[in-house]
């Protein structure tokens, strides 16, 4: 998408900039959670608390309450930071789950199979199956997802075939608001 001059706005890239970045955020953690989900330097340890947050829908509950009001704020604030008419792709797993279908245009899902899903995810955070299996069922699933989707770009092909359709979507895109 970069390579076609889109604008994007990660919410997960939100989400780590914001541990980073916020210390009311972190000591709001810290203070929910307690001092042994954090590092020596301050820093979250991200992996032991997600092994907690994700064997507990009550604590996922605490964490997304404490988490998701400054990354949608943060989030909005990115997009409405570019310039006015720009076509801008919000990058966000937890789309609906955070309300934030409510504040686009256009819902595009990007979708795999889920057995596909579960060894990407795996994969990508070096997980167990389980812990994937967990942080999935956490989610609404890709169906629910696909069917409030305005479009859905097929991703359980070849890398170039999703490249493909992206590139097909972002030029539609481009027409329709140059109208």
């Amino acid at each position: 998408m970069l390579e076609l001059g889109a604008k994007i706005v990660d919410a997960d890239e939100v989400y780590h900039f914001l541990l980073e970045s916020s210390s009311e955020l972190r000591s709001a953690l810290r203070r929910e959670f307690g001092c042994e989900y954090f590092r020596a330097d301050g820093r979250l340890d991200r992996r032991r608390l997600g092994t907690f947050v994700f064997s507990s829908q009550e604590a996922l509950a605490r964490l997304n309450r404490l988490t998701h009001p400054p990354v949608i704020a943060e989030v909005l604030r990115r997009i409405e930071a570019f310039e006015p008419g720009s076509i801008v792709f919000l990058s966000a797993a937890l789309l609906f789950e955070m309300g934030l279908d409510r504040q686009v245009d256009r819902v595009v899902l990007v979708y795999c199979l889920p057995e596909q899903q579960l060894s990407r995810l795996m994969d990508r955070d070096k997980l167990t199956e389980d812990e994937a299996l967990r942080r999935i069922s956490s989610q609404w699933t890709l169906e629910r997802k696909r069917e409030l989707a305005d479009q859905v770009v097929d991703n359980s092909g070849s890398p170039d075939a999703t490249r493909d359709q992206v590139a097909a979507l972002y030029q539609t895109l481009l027409a329709e608001s140059a109208n």
